[in-house]
């Protein structure tokens, strides 16, 4: 008897959900927003952090939250190895 492997992949359509505030206009918008929201805990609604931007703008970023898609998928393969013992 054979020990068997899956590797899976989960994929789903999920929306995270954040709000930038500044008091000026951001400089380099898609990379200050894609900087500002690394530093908040996306596991966390409502986590804020208030950090400032290598271009120098000062901003406040909170994670609203996640909407989760509906339209998950799974895929896997099955490895079974020859001479390994279930276990």
């Amino acid at each position: 008897m054979g020990r068997y492997v899956y590797q899976i992949e989960e994929s789903t359509f999920d929306t995270r959900h954040y709000v930038v505030t500044t008091d000026v206009p951001l400089k380099d918008i898609e990379g200050d927003i894609i900087e500002l929201i690394c530093h908040v805990d996306i596991t966390k609604d409502g986590d804020t952090t208030k950090i400032k931007t290598e271009d120098g703008v000062e901003g406040k970023v909170t994670f609203v939250g996640t909407e989760y898609g509906d339209d998950s998928q799974m895929d896997w393969t099955e490895t079974q190895i020859e001479g390994e013992e279930n276990g």
